[in-house]
């Protein structure tokens, strides 16, 4: 399509959204743009996790159709159902594009319009342009400003099947609804369109009070950091922490009071192919004198696969190959180099709006001797106290089946704390 004649039909569909009368619903009915919005976008997460409903899809439907809630235009090449894509019944959306020469009254009495761009359509069709010349105009800008009708640019990705909404500012649009924005966090709804390019930033500082047990005895205090970095489909994840305390370090031939240092860093880089599957690798180091490594290095890769993916719960698996090279300390200094098979487990599940718990596990098996295997689990729950600022408790339980001689298999750490976010 040239651009006269997008020209010419984004006049003519302005034209005819003034001209017809009723088409906008009075603002003191049930129904206001932000519950349909907040409607749609549900279903659209239902829709991306393979949950879709499916209601009023039938052909009793067709015998009772109802006003529709809102209005889709999308490009002249689309081939993909707005019903399906939100989940709605059959008649809830009237879905146009700027081919049509006419457009029925019963089309423009929906307060929500929603502009949907996609892959398939062609370079004239720029969802945020066309809803900026449709809102220039000053019958419909009158409209937007008293609140009585709510224009939104959307994009739609046809690989995860999720809307990214974007403001006539380009900027992302604010949810009243506290469920659903809780819903939508988890699912990237209100990010950017994967066309956008910029980075996204998040950061968690923690300081706890932490309780050491197995291979030592003591209360003491320490700290870690989680840096995330993302732009599109790759994300980097940087991990760190220490403890440094004076404890009592017990063996299985004798104990001592010494002093210890346990510190660590990760830093870990996945690439997302598909809506549930990604590639990852990445690289650690940590001394952890508490139980007898005096410098680790790991590289890692691999693969992961998203088993669950509902609004307020995922479940991730992960497979690959672990590289571990470490030193011990005295008195059995030496060093071992092992190739090993690894498997992870992280279950993530937003409780409530400001409370979240997550369990992560690994096990790690040496490809030469299966038995040496070590387990790692940390359950972490973190409730939100006020903005950027949280209480978090954690417990981890460790286990080597090939411990450094004469330190014990098990180690567990029990921390509480403070978490600043950002």
């Amino acid at each position: 399509m040239n651009k006269k004649l997008s020209a010419l039909f984004l006049s003519f569909f302005i034209s005819a959204f003034c001209l017809l009368p009723g088409f906008v619903r009075a603002s003191s009915q049930s129904s206001s743009s932000d519950e349909i919005l907040n409607k749609l976008l549900s279903g659209n997460l239902r829709f991306q996790r393979g949950l879709a409903k499916h209601q009023g899809q039938n052909t009793l439907r067709l015998k009772n159709l109802s006003q529709p809630v809102a209005t889709i235009l999308v490009c002249p090449e689309s081939t993909v159902s707005s019903e399906l894509v939100f989940d709605q019944g059959l008649g809830t959306l009237y879905v146009t594009t700027l081919r049509d020469n006419q457009v029925s009254d019963k089309g423009f009495q929906a307060p929500l319009l929603i502009v949907l761009g996609q892959d398939q359509c062609t370079k004239g069709f720029d969802a945020k342009v066309i809803a900026d010349k449709i809102v220039s105009d000053p019958l419909i800008s009158q409209k937007v400003k008293q609140g009585s009708l709510r224009i939104v640019a959307a994009t739609l990705d046809l690989q995860s099947g999720a809307v990214a909404l974007l403001d006539l500012q380009g900027k992302p649009v604010v949810i009243s609804d506290k469920e659903l924005l809780s819903s939508l966090t988890l699912a990237n709804i209100y990010r950017k369109p994967p066309s956008d390019g910029n980075w996204e930033f998040k950061n968690k500082t923690t300081f706890n009070a932490i309780a050491l047990t197995g291979n030592s005895d003591t209360i003491t205090l320490g700290g870690d950091e989680k840096f995330t970095t993302k732009k599109k489909n790759v994300a980097n994840v940087f991990t760190s922490g220490v403890t440094y305390a004076r404890d009592n370090v017990f063996s299985n031939t004798v104990s001592a009071k010494t002093t210890s240092r346990n510190i660590f860093a990760k830093d870990k880089v996945s690439w997302e192919f598909s809506s549930r599957m990604y590639s990852y690798f990445g690289g650690s180091w940590l001394t952890n004198q508490t139980s007898g490594i005096d410098h680790q290095f790991d590289g890692f890769t691999g693969l992961g696969y998203k088993l669950l993916m509902l609004p307020k719960h995922t479940l991730t698996l992960e497979a690959g190959y672990n590289f571990k090279r470490r030193n011990r300390v005295a008195p059995f200094p030496d060093e071992a180099a092992t190739h090993n098979a690894a498997f992870g487990l992280d279950d993530i599940w937003q409780i409530t709006d400001k409370t979240s718990l997550e369990n992560e596990m690994e096990n790690v098996f040496d490809m030469k001797s299966p038995k040496n295997v070590k387990i790692s689990s940390l359950t972490s729950l973190q409730v939100e106290i006020i903005k950027h600022l949280a209480l978090s408790f954690g417990f981890k339980l460790q286990f080597d089946n090939n411990p450094v001689p004469t330190f014990k298999k098990w180690d567990t750490t029990s921390t509480a704390g403070v978490t600043f976010l950002f």
